[in-house]
């Protein structure tokens, strides 16, 4: 007999790490099901269909009976996968999707809906006041130790700037370093003391390389590399006075604001493509914005989403503070919080694990 649950991993670490968190809570056991797409879907986006084209299969885990009750997604091609395995199952799988539906908006049993998707409120619909991201203490290894070391020696107070990347919508270039360096220079606070600045996986070289040469005296600088032990983004949290992040990473924000240390986010600007200016249209004209909204209940149209909003609600609860336009909160307080959410998450999940089965199928599997 197979898992009641299974959880689909489409290769996004932050899709994988949130699914995760809610499935280890569950009561049932559960199964990773990991999927690796073909060259052409690694970046592209396939049509939205209950199919397994844009995988390899030779190098995925097989997706095979007996059919799981329940299986947790997110993202558009784990999302394919789901749907295929529940019209296997004749409709007897339910899915949980967490984020934005993309199509087949009838076929999910629950949506969980974070701060940044834009879904409008329905039955099935269970809004989140924050990602399922949980903050972890950074395991400590020889390598961190001796690092941590290091940063005590350093000039007080450490301020550590946790560097992001260009990832659409957002912008991250020479020009806007530029601007983020300039913004720092104007903060009193950051005058003294010794800055920090941690490179990550998606921070490009020719910003690393601009930074080298701009860094303010007695600046540090960390260009982040592979499975590197002496990476010090991990001793920072501990060590730090003061936390700087762009406004990129979702999962580094809700890190970072629950490590005790004032947290400023640096917002990057947006690239202004054709879906922006459609969004920008869309939310001049009234009739057009309730029109879309309406077709968006329907299931037709994909939510919108505004990924501003965990660090906008991250800054009105007090846990932040925006960099350049205020000032670092004396007292730290609690935020919007991932582990509420996180057990919200959890009993509707159970509740639907635990409804009876002739409520799970569905009469119609061809329809978005």
């Amino acid at each position: 007999m197979g898992a009641r649950l299974w959880v689909l991993e489409g290769g996004k670490p932050g899709d994988t790490t949130q699914l995760l968190n809610l499935a280890e809570r569950l009561s049932v056991s559960f199964e990773r099901r990991r999927l690796v797409p073909k060259a052409r879907w690694v970046l592209g986006k396939p049509p939205l269909l209950p199919s397994l084209y844009p995988f390899d299969l030779s190098a995925s885990d097989p997706l095979e009976p007996p059919w799981p009750e329940v299986i947790l997604v997110a993202g558009r091609r784990p999302t394919m996968a789901a749907l295929w395995v529940q019209r296997q199952s004749q409709g007897r799988t339910r899915l949980v999707i967490l984020g934005r539906p993309k199509g087949y908006r009838k076929r999910f049993s629950l949506i969980l809906a974070p701060p940044q998707a834009l879904i409008p409120e329905a039955p099935d619909v269970l809004a989140l006041e924050a990602p399922l991201f949980i903050p972890k203490a950074p395991v400590l290894v020889p390598e961190a130790q001796a690092l941590e070391d290091e940063l005590r020696a350093l000039p007080r107070p450490l301020t550590a700037i946790m560097l992001g990347g260009a990832t659409r919508p957002y912008r991250f270039d020479v020009a806007v370093l530029t601007a983020l360096l300039e913004t720092l220079t104007r903060q009193p606070e950051l005058s003294r003391g010794t800055l920090y600045f941690c490179g990550s996986r998606r921070t490009a070289p020719a910003v690393l390389d601009a930074l080298a040469q701009r860094l303010p005296p007695g600046a540090r600088l960390y260009r982040w590399q592979e499975q590197d032990p002496a990476n010090p983004y991990g001793a920072l949290r501990r060590q730090a006075d003061q936390l700087i992040a762009t406004s990129d990473s979702l999962s580094m924000l809700m890190e970072l604001s629950g490590d005790g240390a004032p947290l400023g986010i640096y917002p990057l600007p947006k690239t202004v493509d054709w879906r922006e200016r459609l969004e920008r249209l869309v939310g001049a004209f009234p009739r057009l914005a309730a029109l879309r909204a309406s077709v968006v209940a329907r299931g037709w149209l994909p939510a919108p989403r505004n990924l501003d909003a965990v660090a906008k609600a991250l800054v009105a609860s007090g846990a932040a503070y925006r960099l350049g336009e205020g000032q670092a909160p004396s007292v730290q307080v609690a935020g919007i919080s991932g582990e509420r959410a996180l057990g919200k998450a959890c009993a509707a999940v159970e509740a639907l694990l635990a409804a009876s089965a002739p409520k799970a199928h569905h009469t119609v599997l061809g329809d978005p």
